[in-house]
């Protein structure tokens, strides 16, 4: 009994992602003595690392031309939009990453840093740290909520699981514990 070999079947690619052409033309000298078929077209999935970009906010500021005009001021400036944490260079979108980074794709601060480091921004661990409670700060409100909706249900399930924690102070690893609770 001989077993057939299938060819291996691909799925395909998404049809809704960006896709940009490039072109390749064989070395001819002489064009014209040629009629083109059909191109051979081959489909290669790429990608680019996450973009990062520099938001600038330019406030603009006006004075009152007419000095003798009765004004509370002679200068006007554009309100600053508000931004998730006051006095910080980093934009909502950055701080959803980290946070999403760390918590869903299990990546750990330092290893987030040398990613940083290698598309040339440093950051300094304090830094990312700031922002790591001022976001969860932020979350508080929420968490509130979460638990006021859990705690007024009729049925609440959880589960504990450990995870290893660094103790720097003894330089080993302590056993934690982080549970999940849910309301159905």
């Amino acid at each position: 009994l001989v077993k057939e070999k299938k060819q291996p079947v691909r799925k395909p690619l998404p049809e809704d992602l960006p896709c940009e052409e490039v072109h390749l033309y064989p070395p001819i000298p002489d064009l014209e003595n040629y009629t083109e078929l059909t191109p051979e077209v081959t489909k290669v999935l790429e990608r680019e690392p996450a973009r990062h970009y520099i938001r600038l906010i330019i406030r603009h500021k006006y004075v009152l031309k007419d000095k003798s005009q009765d004004s509370e001021s002679q200068i006007v400036t554009a309100p600053m939009p508000l931004l998730p944490i006051p006095k910080s260079y980093a934009g909502a979108t950055l701080l959803a990453d980290i946070i999403i980074d760390k918590y869903v794709n299990h990546l750990p601060f330092y290893r987030q840093i040398q990613m940083f480091r290698q598309q040339g921004i440093s950051i300094a661990p304090a830094t990312i740290n700031g922002w790591f409670q001022d976001v969860a700060d932020l979350m508080r409100p929420t968490w509130y909520r979460l638990k006021e909706l859990v705690l007024g249900s009729d049925y609440i399930q959880s589960d504990e699981t450990t995870i290893p924690i660094i103790n720097n102070e003894k330089h080993q690893t302590i056993k934690g514990y982080i549970w999940m609770i849910r309301a159905v």
